[in-house]
């Protein structure tokens, strides 16, 4: 469980570890925990080699979505170019 202590300007702030920067969208009550937890994950992750984190895995170009979008962007491309030369 976090611990909370008070501002200057008497607003509580939650005491997160390094994941939480004090200045920006502090917990206000304990449902938004969950999000200091993860918050405060995600910076133990980064490091100073891979600032953003590991790399994830790259695109499956054979997965239903990526050929949905290509295909779509396909379709965009050319009737932008039918548009454009009609």
């Amino acid at each position: 469980m976090m611990s909370l202590s008070t501002s200057e300007d008497g607003h509580a702030l939650a005491d997160t570890g390094d994941g939480h920067h004090r200045f920006v969208a502090q917990p206000h009550s304990e449902d938004e925990g969950p999000i200091a937890e993860a918050e405060r994950r995600a910076a133990q992750m980064r490091s100073d080699e891979h600032p953003l984190g590991r790399r994830g895995t790259t695109w499956n170009r054979h997965a239903p979505f990526y050929l949905g979008l290509m295909a779509s962007a396909g379709v965009a491309v050319t009737y932008g170019g039918v548009r454009l030369l009609g």
